[in-house]
């Protein structure tokens, strides 16, 4: 027998841990949600294999590392900046840059955005069973989302019109954002041209 001394894993206000169990009782008798309508694995009552369907909340817990991997997710609102300052409070958005598109008739633009989204508490485990985790859901489906949507919609109009219609294109980005985020059950709060 080998004891290994592992720190609690700690879970702070404004996260929950989503608990990835390799161990347990078979998925079968604690599958919650499977089949047509959810398409993205298993997510199973605690103390089952797979990913837990009930987060874990504020607080210290026991957690052997060699048997559950924990997935922190925040619950507030997260401010990404696709721009050369990062935010302070976390680095989600450390390989977001300002978007390089041109215009019509070719100028090109380098813009500054802002985007906030929400994962609520009780959705996160939905959202990690779909992306895996919270850098995946920002580098691989929310930035191609946001760089694809501003390089079209700049591609398609002369300059002078988007500086013009700045509002307008701020508004159809944002909803562009929160019908494609909504589709992994994530909120957008706000998107905002710097």
């Amino acid at each position: 027998v080998k004891v290994d001394s592992a720190p609690m894993l700690v879970v702070e206000q404004g996260q929950v841990a989503v608990i990835k169990s390799y161990v347990g009782l078979a998925e079968e008798s604690g599958r919650v949600i499977a089949g047509e309508q959810f398409k993205f694995g298993t997510l199973v009552r605690p103390g089952h294999r797979g990913i837990w369907k009930e987060p874990l909340r504020t607080g210290k817990y026991a957690i052997n590392p060699h048997c559950y991997n924990a997935e922190i997710v925040p619950t507030i609102i997260l401010t990404l900046n696709w721009a050369k300052a990062l935010s302070k409070a976390h680095e989600l958005d450390a390989n977001l840059s300002p978007i390089d598109a041109k215009s019509r008739e070719g100028f090109m633009f380098h813009i500054d955005l802002q985007v906030q989204i929400h994962v609520a508490d009780t959705e996160a485990p939905f959202v990690i069973s779909m992306v895996g985790t919270m850098s995946n859901l920002v580098n691989e489906v929310l930035q191609p989302a946001v760089g694809n949507h501003f390089r079209d919609k700049l591609q398609s109009m002369p300059a002078v019109k988007f500086i013009e219609t700045r509002q307008q294109v701020q508004e159809e980005a944002f909803k562009h954002i929160q019908d494609h985020l909504g589709k992994y059950k994530v909120e957008t709060k706000g998107t905002y041209i710097q």
